[in-house]
């Protein structure tokens, strides 16, 4: 799935809108067929096609064989073995017979056993229908007559059996060209069960020789003949009828059409009876005439580019009539509403409804749901309306759309108030306003039956035209601006642009809302370092921060990111941030309790307060001094009062030669100046011991006697 934006430019450039593709190939976006054999898609200007090998034999829209000769089919050729098929069945194809007799089936399908059996063949040129063992010989008249003509069958179901309506050519200046047949009796459930032959044996015995089929389609199907005819190589293409279109072609191989015609040529005839149809986008030369506004060769080769027209209001292009017409046009629009073209009394309309096609005869529609013509792509559109069919009063209505089949196809029969439709003369009015035409032909045949076109509108009658505008020019949004993201690349379109991912990348959803992106998904070269191996994700996606990738690198060595470009100490450190502030902040916290701590304590110490000693349970009891000198002891030795004037030296003055002690004066051998610093300590030391020993009083008288100081023996 690719993403583009739309930017419709009008003829008064009044509005633009935008168109995001990713979300179209769910409603809107037409999605084109792959090619077979080898061929490949081409947009080259705008339209597609599929470009295949230059061969006579695959010359279907996408490379399919198309065409057999039934010279080299020795017994009947299954071509396709698997069809299930109920009514309404529409089976179309093409030839061209010069068998003398003109006797032979041209198909069988069906396998008796599973359901019914359909066949068509000739009785002496005319077309034969078979269902079972019932035939009905038609009275179209004889088809053998070395001309290229086109069948279409309809089968349908009716009460009484199955209705079957031929149509000869579509009808183009023919009244006796369509025929109703009934098949009565089959009242049971109608199948048609089993594979496609070709060339099997008749009923008369006979089989057909000189004749070219091609162009098989069965319920819009077209039969791709290459795999049926591998066994019978001969039978592929036509080359009787293929002489006169490639006498004295070129070295590029492209025969007498041109690269862009498709040559058409009766069986083994001479070199003037062949004609040249143009693929669209193409054109013959137009020569100016004497009695006409121009005139086309139809065996000119298909050489010149066919114009572009911008168109700015209704245009006329000529008078029909409804004896069969078969239209093409080429148209370029943005326009999701427009009407494309129409007849003068509007029973016939071509318009664009949401970007779908619908054709409208009368009170009929026709549409192709799958095709999205509103792209900005060139699309060649063919409608053909045929006149009243004998004996069944209904029409045959055709569209189909670049070409193809399947969803670009659709053919029906219609009978609903189509006939109010006359075959008087009408104008065709083509509105197909701010877009662009080409390729605006009618389908007509020459004395040989073979197609050619006329050209309605083309630079010789361009001036009859004042509303038409030679070109389709556009403006390049991508120089003008840059409209797409960071990795997608801008490709410019007809009036629009279109997004595409950058090589390596494709879209992927994004979650959560599933938003589409280009993302990297591709591993050559590899986005992954550090000899990480890379992944593609099919439909995932990993996503790291803003970034999104479509590959996964497996990291290897403790690298970690969406490349493995970051390493584990990156990646666990910038998870555990968090921790180098809180280790911070917790060492803070503790040298504060320890500062506190210390600081309270060296306050109490200061006041003099308690001193705890670790290792020790003894707590010193801390003695206060009251204002009246009594010393209070601590609680946990003793409660009570000390009276520390007992430890006092009387303050009698000494006499030389004199101490008292308790009260009683001593002969003193040497003088009280002459005591040394010891002797002095020594003698308070047993007063402070009572002291500190927590009495309350004078010690006793007894508390000196034996320690009575003799200082006469230290004279």
């Amino acid at each position: 799935m690719e993403l583009v934006q739309i930017l419709p430019q009008t003829r008064n450039l009044r509005f633009y809108f935008c168109v995001l593709v990713l979300l179209l190939p769910f409603a809107d976006l037409t999605q084109y067929p792959d090619c077979k054999h080898g061929g490949k898609h081409d947009f080259s200007n705008g339209r597609f096609s599929c470009h295949c090998s230059q061969n006579r034999m695959n010359t279907g829209p996408l490379c399919e064989l198309v065409r057999v000769n039934y010279e080299n089919i020795g017994s009947p050729l299954t071509v396709k073995t698997n069809f299930n098929l109920t009514l309404p069945l529409h089976i179309s194809l093409e030839f061209v017979s010069n068998d003398f007799r003109g006797t032979g089936p041209l198909f069988t399908l069906g396998d008796p056993t599973k359901g019914i059996v359909i066949e068509l063949a000739l009785d002496y040129g005319r077309p034969v229908l078979a269902l079972n063992s019932e035939r009905k010989v038609s009275n179209l008249g004889s088809l053998h007559n070395n001309q290229w003509h086109r069948l279409d069958l309809f089968f349908n179901r009716t009460p009484n059996g199955v209705d079957a309506v031929v149509v000869v050519d579509r009808c183009i200046h023919k009244r006796r060209c369509s025929q109703r047949v009934a098949f009565t009796g089959l009242t049971s459930a109608i199948t048609v069960l089993g594979p496609l032959k070709l060339g099997s044996t008749s009923f008369t015995v006979h089989r057909l020789k000189e004749l070219c089929l091609e162009n098989i389609v069965v319920n819009s199907e077209l039969v791709d003949l290459w795999e049926g005819t591998e066994s019978s190589p001969l039978a592929r293409g036509c080359p009787k009828c293929e002489e006169a279109c490639f006498i004295g072609e070129g070295t590029d191989g492209a025969g007498r059409c041109g690269a862009e015609g498709v040559c058409r040529n009766p069986i083994v005839a001479a070199t003037d009876q062949y004609a040249c149809t143009c693929r669209p986008g193409f054109q013959q030369p137009i020569e100016e005439a004497f009695f006409a506004d121009y005139t086309i060769t139809p065996s000119a080769p298909c050489t010149q580019p066919a114009t572009e027209w911008q168109v700015n209001g209704p245009v006329s292009v000529g008078a029909f009539d409804f004896d069969g017409i078969t239209l093409q046009l080429s148209i370029r629009t943005r326009q999701t509403e427009a009407h494309v073209l129409r007849s003068d009394d509007g029973l016939i309309r071509l318009d664009i409804e949401q970007g779908h096609l619908i054709f409208h005869a009368d009170a009929v529609s026709l549409t192709l749901p799958a095709v999205f013509v509103s792209d900005g792509l060139w699309h060649a559109i063919q409608l053909t309306i045929t006149p009243l069919i004998q004996g069944s009063q209904s029409r045959m209505i055709e569209l189909s759309v670049d070409g193809l089949w399947n969803t670009f196809y659709n053919a029906t029969l219609v009978t609903a108030q189509v006939n109010n439709i006359s075959n008087a003369k009408h104008f065709l009015l083509l509105e197909a306003d701010s877009s662009c035409l080409s390729d605006i032909r009618m389908e007509l045949r020459d004395g040989r039956n073979n197609i050619y076109h006329d050209y309605l509108i083309n630079e010789l009658n361009q001036n009859r035209h004042s509303t038409l505008v030679k070109g389709c020019q556009s403006e390049n949004y991508c120089e003008s601006k840059n409209p797409c993201g960071l990795n997608e690349v801008c490709m410019p379109e007809w009036r629009g642009y279109k997004c595409v991912c950058k090589t390596g990348f494709s879209y992927r959803a994004i979650p959560p809302f599933g938003d589409q992106q280009c993302v990297l998904s591709s591993c050559e070269p590899n986005p992954c370092q550090h000899d990480a191996q890379c992944s593609v994700l099919s439909n995932g996606t990993v996503s790291w921060g803003n970034e999104t990738i479509g590959v996964l690198c497996e990291c290897t060595g403790g690298w970690s990111g969406l490349f493995c470009e970051n390493p584990m100490l990156v990646r666990s450190g910038f998870l555990n941030w968090w921790l180098l502030p809180l280790f911070f902040v917790l060492i803070l916290i503790i040298f504060w309790v320890v500062f506190c701590v210390c600081w309270w304590r060296r306050r109490k110490l200061k006041k003099g307060g308690p001193a705890f000693k670790k290792g020790s349970r003894f707590v010193e009891p801390l003695e206060t001094i009251s204002t009246d000198g009594v010393a209070k002891a601590g609680e946990e030795d003793y409660r009570g009062s000390l009276n520390l004037s007992v430890l006092k030296v009387a303050e009698e003055p000494l006499r030389p030669h004199h101490l008292t002690v308790r009260n009683a004066s001593v002969e003193e051998t040497r003088t009280s100046d002459s005591m040394t610093e010891a002797e002095r300590f020594l003698a308070m030391d047993q007063p402070l011991q009572y002291a500190f020993e927590g009495y309350d009083s004078s010690p006793p008288p007894t508390y000196f006697a034996p320690n009575i100081y003799d200082f006469s023996r230290h004279t």
